[in-house]
């Protein structure tokens, strides 16, 4: 699929998850006025500190994500293939940098100017770093085996998901085709350390947890995994990783821990890293 195709489709999955947050938000408003419900605030992750301006926040955040994504497919941007190793490096380097700035920033935010304890709204003393790593792996391997199966079922039925963009990931094209060492322990260390901690503390942790607070925990698990997926830029993996994301925020429901998703997903990559190994 072109990069323009690709461009197409993201706008649209974008699109529809925004105009499904603008309906949601009011459709839940009226009703906690009208009928007095609070269900959004049950369940294990804590969501009542947060207020209006924390979903601006999450807006803002997202809407500054997915410019960049549509930045890096517009016509005339290098395709990682005609980019050398150096080039490579350096772009790994740089979306390392970005992610953790992001992350940052979002902590200073909530805890400078929100007045908010990340460690008490992440659930980061729910349980421990070994105990939360141990349940991390049990969760990891059901989600990827419903995910195996809900595909399996999927393309049986005729759904064909994989026909609509076969080609793998930039991140997949640059681990296979890079030569340089330096390259591929870049990408290892955004895959499994970065990018499973920048983008839970975003999309679980804060996402999730604003979208719950005016709505309710399954239409906060859905949106989140959707934008989870899309700002991914890749048609092809949508579906996969909006499972993936709903696994997560699951797993992160179930236990109030946010370090399970954390390692759920530093596991995930691990494995794909590991998988793409053997094969190269």
């Amino acid at each position: 699929m072109s990069d323009l195709a690709t461009l197409a489709v993201m706008r649209d999955v974008f699109a529809i998850a925004g105009l499904s947050l603008a309906i949601a938000l009011t459709v839940y408003g009226v009703l906690r006025v009208t009928q007095d419900l609070h269900w959004n605030l049950e369940g294990n992750v804590l969501v009542r500190p947060y207020k209006t301006v924390d979903v601006c926040v999450a807006l803002a955040l997202l809407s500054l994500m997915v410019w960049g994504g549509m930045q890096r497919g517009e016509e005339g941007t290098p395709k990682v293939e005609e980019l050398s190793d150096a080039a490579s490096a350096a772009g790994l380097f740089f979306s390392a940098v970005i992610l953790i700035f992001l992350s940052l920033m979002l902590v200073g935010y909530l805890t400078i100017y929100r007045g908010l304890n990340p460690a008490e709204m992440f659930g980061l003393r729910q349980m421990s770093m070994a105990r939360a790593f141990g349940v991390s792996i049990g969760a990891v391997l059901l989600v990827v085996l419903s995910m195996g199966l809900i595909l399996y079922v999927a393309t049986s039925l005729g759904l064909g998901w994989k026909d609509v963009d076969s080609s793998p990931q930039d991140t997949v094209k640059i681990f296979k085709n890079s030569g340089n060492v330096v390259s591929k322990v870049l990408l290892g260390v955004l895959a499994m350390v970065v990018a499973p901690l920048s983008e839970e503390i975003f999309f679980r942790g804060f996402l999730y947890g604003v979208v719950k607070r005016f709505t309710d925990r399954w239409f906060a698990a859905i949106f989140s995994a959707l934008v989870f997926a899309a700002v991914h830029h890749h048609v092809g993996s949508l579906v996969p990783l909006f499972l993936l994301a709903i696994g997560f925020a699951l797993a992160y429901e179930t236990t109030g821990c946010l370090l399970v998703p954390v390692f759920m997903h530093a596991l995930f990559n691990a494995g794909n890293l590991a998988a793409l190994s053997l094969q190269g």
